[in-house]
C-alpha cells in the first residue's frame, strides 16, 4: 500500500484548500441562518413601502382632502410646500418619491372621465415607487366615482371610499411542499452544494495527481514491484476515502444547522442520494482535470471555469426560472443542471407524481453517467501516458 500512503500524505498537505472553500460555504450558510432567525416571523409575505409624497391641493374640497387622508395612512404626505420648482428639486435629489397636483374643479372633471391629476415621479428606480403611488390614487378615484354614480353625496362617498381603502385582505401563500410562507433554509444549502464540492475536490484531487504524474515520480513507481493496475487502484481508493469523508461531513453539517426541520422532510433520502451523485460528478471531473492538466496554474484557471461556469449556467447561483429557453437548453448538457432540477422538484412538491419521480431518477442517472464517462476518459488518458513512458 505504498502508493496509497503516498496519496494520503499529499492529501493531508492540501487539506487547507478544501477547508478554505468548505469554510466559506459554511460561513454563508450560517449567515443565512442568522438572518432568517432575526427576520420576519409573523408569516406575512409582503410589506408595503412607505413613500414620501407631496400633494399640491388647489381644489381644497372634501374630495381632495379625502384623497390626502387616504394617502397619509400608508405614506408620509407633505402639503405645506406648493412651490413646484422646490419640489422638483427634492425629487431630483431623492428626498421625495412622488408629487401630485390636484387642480381646481378636479372632482367634477374626474366624474366626466377626464384625467386631470398632474403627477411627477422620481427618476430612475423611483419610477417603480411611482407606480405604487399611482395604484393608490387610481383606486381612490375609481372607488369614489363608483359611489358618486350611485347617487351618494360627496361627503358620504369620501367616507365610504376611505372605509374601503383601509380594508386589507389576509393572504397566505403555501407551496405544494407545505413550507408555508417561509423558505426552508436547507433548500439553499443543497442548492449551493455543487460550488464547494467542485472547487474543493478539483483543487485537492488535481494537486495530488499533479504530484504523482510528474515523470520522475511515475518512473520511480513504475520501476518498483507495483503494477500499473494496483497503482491506479490504490490511488482511486485514497481519493475515494477523501470524497467519502467530504460527503459524510457535508451530510452531517445540515443536520446540525437545521435539525428537526430537515429530518422531517419526506424527501430527505432523495436529497442524500442527489448529493451523493453530485459528489461522484465532482470527483470524476476532478480526476479528469488532474490527469489532463499538468501545471498548477492551469488547474486554478480550469477549476474556476468549470465550477463558476456550471454553477452560473445550471441554476446554482441564478434561478432557472429567469433564464432564457436557450440557456436552459445548453445547461441540460451539464450534470449540475440535473442536480438542481431534482432539488427544485423535491423542494416544491411533498408528494411526487410518477412523472416527477421519473424526472428525479433521470437526474440521478445522468449525473452517474457523466461521472462514469469522465472517469473512463481519465483512466484511458492515464493508461496511455504510463504506457508511453
Amino acid at each position: 500500500m505504498t502508493v496509497f500512503k503516498g496519496y494520503m500524505k499529499i492529501i493531508k498537505r492540501n487539506l487547507g484548500y478544501m477547508a478554505l472553500y468548505l469554510g466559506v460555504f459554511l460561513s454563508i450558510m450560517l449567515m443565512m441562518y442568522g438572518f432568517s432567525s432575526q427576520g420576519n416571523t409573523s408569516g406575512s409575505v409582503y410589506q408595503s413601502t412607505r413613500l414620501t409624497i407631496a400633494v399640491i391641493d388647489q381644489e381644497k374640497s372634501v374630495f381632495s382632502k379625502g384623497l390626502i387622508q387616504c394617502l397619509s395612512r400608508k405614506h408620509d404626505v407633505i402639503t405645506e410646500t406648493v412651490d413646484r420648482e422646490l419640489l422638483a428639486e427634492k425629487l431630483y435629489y431623492e428626498d421625495l418619491d412622488y408629487m401630485l397636483q390636484i387642480p381646481e374643479e378636479a372632482e367634477s372633471q374626474i366624474m366626466e372621465g377626464k384625467a386631470v391629476m398632474e403627477v411627477t415621479k422620481r427618476p430612475g428606480d423611483g419610477m417603480y415607487r411611482g407606480l405604487y403611488a399611482d395604484m393608490e390614487v387610481d383606486t381612490y378615484l375609481n372607488t369614489y366615482c363608483t359611489y358618486r354614480r350611485i347617487g351618494l353625496d360627496e361627503e358620504t362617498a369620501v367616507e365610504k371610499t376611505l372605509y374601503v381603502m383601509e380594508q386589507e385582505a389576509q393572504v397566505e401563500i403555501r407551496n405544494a411542499a407545505g413550507h408555508g410562507t417561509e423558505t426552508a433554509l436547507y433548500h439553499y444549502y443543497y442548492r449551493y452544494l455543487p460550488f464547494p464540492l467542485l472547487y474543493a475536490l478539483c483543487y485537492v484531487v488535481s494537486y495530488v495527481l499533479n504530484n504523482f504524474n510528474r515523470k520522475e515520480i511515475e518512473r520511480r513507481i513504475n520501476s518498483s514491484g507495483v503494477s500499473v493496475f494496483r497503482q491506479g487502484l490504490q490511488g482511486i481508493l485514497a481519493l475515494g476515502l477523501l470524497c467519502a469523508a467530504t460527503y459524510l461531513f457535508l451530510m452531517i453539517l445540515p443536520i446540525g444547522l437545521y435539525g428537526r426541520e430537515l429530518l422531517k422532510d419526506v424527501h430527505l433520502g432523495y436529497y442524500i442520494m442527489n448529493s451523493a451523485c453530485m459528489v461522484l460528478v465532482a470527483a470524476s471531473i476532478a480526476y479528469l482535470v488532474g490527469n489532463v492538466v499538468k501545471d498548477s496554474m492551469a488547474v486554478n484557471g480550469l477549476t474556476n471555469v468549470i465550477a463558476l461556469g456550471m454553477c452560473f449556467l445550471c441554476g446554482t447561483f441564478v434561478d432557472l426560472d429567469i433564464m432564457s429557453k436557450g440557456v436552459k437548453t445548453a445547461a441540460q448538457f451539464f450534470p449540475v443542471y440535473w442536480y438542481e432540477n431534482a432539488n427544485i422538484l423535491l423542494y416544491e412538491f411533498s408528494t411526487l407524481t410518477s412523472e416527477q419521480s421519473q424526472e428525479v431518477w433521470l437526474g440521478f442517472g445522468i449525473q452517474i453517467a457523466v461521472s462514469l464517462v469522465c472517469m473512463s476518459v481519465a483512466l484511458i488518458i492515464r493508461r496511455k501516458r504510463v504506457s508511453e513512458d
